[in-house]
């Protein structure tokens, strides 16, 4: 029996120098089956999402909004 955690992050770019996480999401596989166990969470940051990555992976209006009221990098780690 096989435990893994899938992670998926989104960023503020594709510019490894500069870009942040804004976004974060965990899905528990017990031997390559989804438990139902999941993590998700948005990091508010002072920076702007770049357009570029936007037209990748474009947050809602939604989670827009929940990002910038989401906890600071340093309240999470």
């Amino acid at each position: 029996m096989t435990h893994e955690v899938v992670l998926d992050t989104e960023t503020t770019s594709a510019d490894a120098r500069v870009d942040r996480i804004i976004e974060v999401g965990c899905v528990e596989l017990v031997s390559h089956t989804q438990t139902g166990r999941t993590f998700h969470c948005y990091i508010n940051l002072p920076k702007g999402v770049h357009l570029n990555a936007l037209e990748v992976c474009p947050l809602s209006n939604g989670a827009a909004q929940e990002s910038r009221s989401a906890p600071k990098p340093g309240q999470l780690f």
